[in-house]
């Protein structure tokens, strides 16, 4: 969000200063050209709105996104007091396959893991 809304990324240092210093003022400041944003999966937020995360949303994984997968896996064997059936073998196994053919990228908090 700070990157979505910041001055400077949208308009660029010089610009930025060069207002400020003839006004005092932030360019852009509380305008839906700047402060306005759209999250994927949360809609969009005008100047001012902010949104509103469930505390689950600061649950991030770590680590690499096949180690998840296979914590994830467990937690569904361990929760079915039986045998995995086939479908939550297969998912396992399509999830593995896809994220092993996938370009490795190093990304922070997990966002590399697509829902």
């Amino acid at each position: 969000v700070c990157i979505k809304v910041c001055p400077i990324q949208k308009y660029g240092m010089k610009p930025v200063m060069e207002h400020y210093v003839n006004t005092g003022e932030v360019l852009g400041k509380g305008t839906e050209d700047l402060e306005a944003y759209e999250l994927p999966g949360k809609g969009y937020f005008s100047a001012g709105k902010l949104p509103r995360f469930e505390s689950e949303f600061f649950n991030m994984p770590t680590g690499k996104v096949e180690d998840n997968l296979l914590m994830e896996f467990r937690r569904k064997v361990n929760k079915e007091d039986s045998d995995v059936d086939d479908s939550a073998w297969s998912e396992f196994t399509n999830d593995l396959k896809d994220t092993i053919n996938k370009k490795p990228n190093i990304i922070d908090m997990g966002m590399d893991m697509e829902e």
